[in-house]
């Protein structure tokens, strides 16, 4: 072979092996990229990992607002692979304050679940947060590395139900005289007496129903000559019709008015206070009687309607429309009825019954493993029997009691342990003789495992 031949042959040789590494290359890179690519490739969980997938909401009504009720619907699941079983938590939190604790049993690896909590809506901007596995403590109900992915938050911003008319009708003095006296708080007969007025008994009385049962009625008064008081007159408003239970019960709120044109003001009254409006202002001017300050009152209904600025900031934009639609005359006649429309609205009529107390509820649980079983061969890990936290709130006193007991507690606790149960009827009075009972019938956590094991046989 000449000199020039093995010059070809070398030439050949180095190009033949630059081909040879180039191919490798990109048959190594393409492998590597094939497996991410068509395998999908992602890491077996071997250890817990609860997780929030999703939370979606509905209400009952045609557009969320404070007759709404809204149901979360939160999906979870625990991301393990093994055929491990686990008991965990997920807890309800609105603007921060626990709602609801619900316990999560025999929850399968890899599979996904859904949690109901509801809702009664009240007005304003409002946040919701769901958590897994994570206590009001932040401690883990279940020991798992990944945490970031156990929490999530949604808001929602709920409109006021503003009422509707619905019908106008002219009633006798006796119907009014019926719904009026149905505010035993008021006392209207003695600030009409106290200023030489009665009912009038010769006058009908004008009643408008709204499109939730709830009505308001407005009679007129009349001197002991008989004749009427053109300035004068008494409004009622009844509220809630035919409910006996619950924190929206049947309610009367009635008021004595006075209407003075030419000062451009209007007084609205009952023995629980006295409301003024003038110059485009509502403003508490006298309050309740000291008794608010023994152990079992509440606020008036006229309190809190006065402290709740977004109520008053509605009803005197609404004041303020009557009068330019109307003129000064009958738009200051209209704010008596303004004010109990607006009352009913917001929800302050409930100072005059006493509502049953109620209360949030938190499961409480340990990571104490206190013994283990051996299920169709099988083990089974138990951890303390799980116990629960009510907060209590109350219509008329921060406190309750529990039935056979005499401490006034806020808050009762029932903690976990590895000893005894904690199933049960625990019923709670308030200061009005009401009662409310809360059951707990939640199983001990535990962990089914798939390692085997072997029974004991005892003979």
């Amino acid at each position: 072979m000449n000199a020039m031949e093995k010059s070809i042959l070398k030439t050949f040789s180095v190009l033949l092996l630059l081909i040879v590494l180039a191919f490798g290359s990109a048959t190594i890179n393409s492998c590597q990229k094939n497996v991410g690519d068509i395998y999908d490739y992602v890491p077996t969980v071997l250890a817990p990992d609860f997780a929030i997938l999703n939370v979606d909401y509905s209400y009952d009504n045609d557009e969320l607002n404070t007759e709404s009720t809204v149901t979360f619907k939160v999906e979870y699941q625990n991301g393990e692979e093994t055929e491990n079983t686990y008991t965990s938590v997920l807890n309800f939190y609105v603007d921060g304050e626990m709602q609801e604790s619900a316990m999560l049993e025999d929850i399968a690896g890899n599979t996904g679940y859904e949690q109901l909590f509801e809702w009664e809506a009240l007005v304003g901007d409002h946040t919701f947060t769901f958590e897994i596995n994570i206590t009001s403590d932040g401690e883990q109900f279940v020991e798992e590395e990944n945490t970031a992915n156990n929490s999530t938050e949604t808001s929602l911003d709920v409109a006021v139900k503003e009422l509707v008319a619905v019908s106008e009708e002219d009633v006798s003095a006796d119907a009014a005289a019926d719904d009026i006296a149905a505010d035993t708080s008021a006392n209207v007969s003695g600030i009409l007496a106290g200023e030489g007025l009665t009912i009038s008994s010769t006058s009908k009385a004008k009643k408008t129903t709204y499109d939730n049962g709830s009505t308001i009625i407005a009679a007129a008064v009349e001197a002991a000559d008989g004749s009427i008081d053109s300035t004068s007159s008494v409004v009622v408003a009844t509220v809630n019709p035919g409910s006996a239970t619950g924190k929206k019960q049947q309610a009367s709120i009635a008021i004595v008015s006075k209407v003075d044109v030419e000062k451009k003001e209007v007084t609205m009254k009952n023995k629980t206070g006295t409301i003024k409006y003038k110059d485009g202002s509502l403003s508490l001017s006298s309050l309740k009687s000291a008794e608010k300050f023994t152990p079992c009152t509440e606020k008036s209904n006229i309190e809190l309607f006065v402290e709740d600025g977004n109520a008053v900031s509605a009803a005197e934009t609404k004041i303020g429309a009557s009068i330019d639609l109307n003129g000064l005359s009958s738009g200051l006649k209209a704010v008596p009825t303004i004010v109990l429309k607006v009352m009913a609205e917001y929800g302050h009529t409930q100072g005059n019954v006493d509502n049953p107390p109620t209360y949030t509820a938190e499961i409480i649980s340990s990571s104490q493993k206190c013994s283990e079983e051996c299920v169709n061969n099988k083990k089974v890990e138990l951890y303390a029997y799980p116990g629960f936290k009510l907060k209590f709130s109350d219509d008329r006193s921060q406190y309750v009691v529990l039935s056979g007991t005499s401490n006034q507690i806020g808050t009762y606790t029932k903690q976990a342990n590895c000893s005894a149960s904690n199933k049960g009827t625990y019923t709670f009075e308030d200061c009005g003789g009401n009662t409310v009972s809360y059951s707990f019938t939640k199983e001990r956590a535990k962990v089914a495992t798939n390692t085997s094991c072997i029974p004991d046989v005892h003979n």
